[in-house]
C-alpha cells in the first residue's frame, strides 16, 4: 500500500515559518533595517532583484503572482 504524500508545509513548515526568540531577532537587525509598509505597498516586484529575507513581525502579507497573459 502506498504511503500518502506529505506536503512541504507538513514536513518543513517550522523551517518556512520559524518562530524567532528575541535574541535571534536582535541578531537579524544588524543585517537590515526595520521598515513599515502600508496596506497597498508592495514588498517585491516581479522582474526586480528582491530584498532578500523579509521577516514580518506584525500584520499580514498577501502574496500573489500573475502569469504573462
Amino acid at each position: 500500500m502506498a504511503t500518502p504524500s506529505r506536503s512541504v508545509m507538513d514536513t518543513r513548515g517550522e523551517h518556512v515559518f520559524p518562530t524567532l526568540d528575541p535574541g535571534e531577532i536582535e541578531r537579524m537587525r544588524r543585517f537590515g533595517e526595520v521598515r513599515h509598509f502600508g496596506a497597498s505597498d508592495m514588498l517585491a516586484h516581479i522582474g526586480e532583484v528582491g530584498p532578500g529575507i523579509c521577516p514580518v513581525f506584525a500584520g499580514a502579507v498577501e502574496m500573489s503572482c500573475r502569469d504573462e497573459e
